[in-house]
Parts: C-alpha cells; structure tokens; sequence
C-alpha cells in the first residue's frame, strides 16, 4: 500500500492531483453560489475560455439554471476564490442511462413446463412459437 501512495505522490501523478484539486474547489465554489435546489443536479466540469461548463441533470434543471446563469457569473466573480473571471456558462445536460435491472427469474412448476412443451410442439411456425422455444434453449 505505501508503494501505490508513493506512486501517488510522484512527480507523474502531480498533474493529476493538481486538475482534481481544482476541479474540487470549482464544483464547491458552484454549490455555494446555486440555490438549495440545484444543489444535487448539478455539477461543474470545468472552465474553458472563460467559460464555465456545467452538466445538469435532465433539461428542466438546465433551463432553470440557464435563468439564472447571470446571477451565478455575478456571484461566483465576485469571490476572489478564482484566478479566471467567467463571462459565460454553458450547461449540458447529462443522460443517464438507468440500470436495466434483471428480471427476478422465477421457478415454473414442472406440470406448466410439460404443457408449454407440449404447447409448442403443436403450433405451427409462428413468433409465438419462437419466444416459447427460446424459453426451452439449452445451457451450453
């Protein structure tokens, strides 16, 4: 475990510690200066030509904080905590793609099994057939 915190502290990981470190202080200076409702939407990614970038989570929040956007620059310039004056703030909003959870696999009884396969080998061919045969596949 020392040797990964002495990798850590090195000189090629400066870089890294240093962005992140600023990153920090970028995202606490926006929640500071946002309303209590913004507060777990949003979240600062960086500053680029003066220009803060902002990823909101869905396009209300955006379009909420896009109203008040001159209010923030006005607040955030006005702390002393960065080097960089910002003139604009661009916001993305971010998609996230929820989990598809896995289907709780429930045990059919043996007699339902029988039927179903009976079921199948008397229908013609048909996508109903097709779903009832790939629930009848082998396990290789």
């Amino acid at each position: 475990m020392e040797r990964i915190k002495k990798l850590l502290h090195g000189q090629n990981f400066s870089d890294f510690t240093a962005k992140k470190k600023e990153h920090d202080l970028l995202q606490k200076i926006l929640l500071s200066n946002v309303s209590k409702k913004f507060k777990e939407k949003i979240f600062a990614k960086n500053i680029l030509n003066h220009t803060l970038l902002i990823e909101a989570e869905n396009s209300a929040v955006a379009s909420q904080l896009k109203l008040v956007s001159s209010e923030i620059i006005e607040k955030i310039n006005g702390s002393s905590r960065l080097e960089n004056k910002i003139e604009k703030i661009k916001i993305n909003v971010s998609i996230l793609h929820p989990k598809n959870p896995k289907r709780n696999i429930k045990k059919i009884p043996s007699t339902a099994n029988q039927t179903l396969q009976e079921l199948k080998e008397n229908m013609s061919d048909s996508p109903l057939k097709n779903i009832i045969n790939g629930l009848f596949k082998t396990k290789k």
